[in-house]
């Protein structure tokens, strides 16, 4: 179970970079060739912000320790561009889906998907991209290919979807502003 970021607890100043690994050659002519090998993910920076009182700066202390470094997993949930206002109640999948596809067949949901809004799916902490706008039932084309298998009728979370995400480094700094009363640090996560 991934940890969550403490209530009271002010993000800001986020960055997210898009990853893909894509092999490239070139020729003697300069002529480039490029394939995608599938993976993708999600890296950024943020800063965690704990204002008032000695009790935030010791709630932010308490959630960094139980990161343990890069050993566990913790939950973003960003808002904005990465949740849907057209998708008025999570779809399901119309049909069965197999790990490597790289498309959805999806139902059952009120308003429109658009090219660039991002989801989860059941038992899978990956974030998804839709390549494509859809409104109504039909099949959307995905990035990255589905990591999991999913069954008729799953879930797709285009409402609230998370980056489930861990440390870049073992080692946070915690800065102390106005007399300890305001801590904050800046961390590297990738998506986990």
């Amino acid at each position: 179970m991934s940890e969550q970021i403490p209530s009271g607890i002010i993000i800001s100043d986020v960055t997210i970079t898009n990853e893909h690994r894509t092999y490239t050659s070139e020729s003697m002519s300069g002529k480039l060739t490029s394939r995608d090998s599938g993976v993708q993910r999600y890296r950024g920076t943020m800063t965690l912000t704990a204002e008032g009182n000695f009790l935030g700066a010791q709630k932010l202390n308490g959630f960094l320790a139980r990161l343990r470094g890069r050993s566990e997993t913790f939950e973003i949930s960003l808002g904005g561009a990465y949740t849907s206002t057209t998708v008025i109640e999570n779809p399901k999948l119309d049909t069965p889906a197999s790990i490597g596809q790289s498309f959805i067949s999806i139902k059952d949901f009120t308003g429109s998907v658009n090219c660039g809004q991002v989801f989860n799916v059941a038992n899978d902490t990956k974030l998804y991209t839709a390549l494509m706008d859809l409104t109504g039932v039909g099949s959307i084309t995905i990035v990255p290919d589905l990591r999991v298998s999913l069954s008729k009728d799953s879930i797709v979370n285009f409402i609230s979807p998370t980056f489930t995400a861990v440390l870049m480094s073992n080692s946070t700094t915690i800065t102390h502003g106005s007399g300890g009363l305001i801590a904050s640090v800046t961390i590297d996560w990738m998506e986990s």
